[in-house]
């Protein structure tokens, strides 16, 4: 079994507060939910391990406050918090190698998004904000910019664009898949919205061509590394080779 931590500081000092067995096999990727208010003085996250079988899981951890001391003008409170005994597997094991695993949140509603080879997997609890629950795979295409373009390769990026309800995901062969109607119904192009891979793909190329005056053969990879949002909503900030 594999345990995994919590490491809290504590005067300037980490110490270990609490281990829960999570899998059978290696856990590969953490990623850590925004945190959610269920009341007052109580809060909400969750974390999705993902394993090296393919699998991915999630645990509950709750923090509230507890109440000290209420002499003088400002009371004193201690911050308990406790993990859900009960571990959900959002994503079953198929031995497949998870790339990117990462939350987005639609409407109030944490989404887990799971990226695999030629897949992307997103996972909703039950929400009256979503129009849909449980686990949506999307298969994806090749968009061939360069000789090793491949839906098989990593994901490198993954940004939620609320105002388009449009989930963008790049990979490191340069290309990049668009995933429409987050909320209602999570699928593939949406021909009314600009927001589309063709378009995103070519720009992420023409870049690239930019940066080798324009002498670039069609052998020539963009590879991409890493893409993340920047400055203005719209804006968009990568690294590639």
């Amino acid at each position: 079994m594999v345990p995994t931590g919590e490491l809290r500081l504590d005067h300037e000092r980490a110490r270990d507060t609490d281990r829960i067995k999570v899998a059978d096999h290696w856990i590969t990727l953490v990623t850590f939910s925004p945190w959610v208010n269920v009341e007052k003085g109580k809060c909400e996250a969750c974390i999705a391990c993902g394993c090296a079988d393919g699998s991915v899981k999630i645990l509950t951890i709750t923090q509230s406050l507890a109440s000290v001391s209420s002499g003088g003008f400002v009371p004193t409170y201690s911050v308990k918090h406790s993990i859900h005994p009960c571990i959900n597997e959002v994503v079953a094991p198929d031995k497949r190698h998870l790339s990117t695993l990462t939350w987005i949140v639609c409407k109030e509603t944490r989404i887990t998004v799971a990226c695999k080879p030629g897949t992307i997997t997103l996972v909703a609890p039950p929400s009256t904000a979503l129009s849909w629950f449980g686990a949506r795979t999307i298969s994806l295409d090749t968009h061939r910019v360069s000789a090793a373009s491949s839906p098989l390769h990593p994901a490198t990026g993954v940004h939620y664009v609320q105002a388009d309800d449009t989930l963008i995901v790049c990979f490191s062969d340069g290309s990049i898949h668009v995933i429409h109607h987050i909320s209602s119904d999570p699928g593939g192009a949406d021909e009314n919205n600009d927001l589309n891979d063709g378009l995103l793909t070519e720009t992420l190329r023409q870049a690239f061509a930019f940066t080798k005056e324009g002498k670039i053969k069609h052998s020539d990879v963009n590879r991409i590394s890493g893409l993340l949002p920047y400055g203005s909503p719209g804006s968009l900030l990568w690294c590639q080779e």
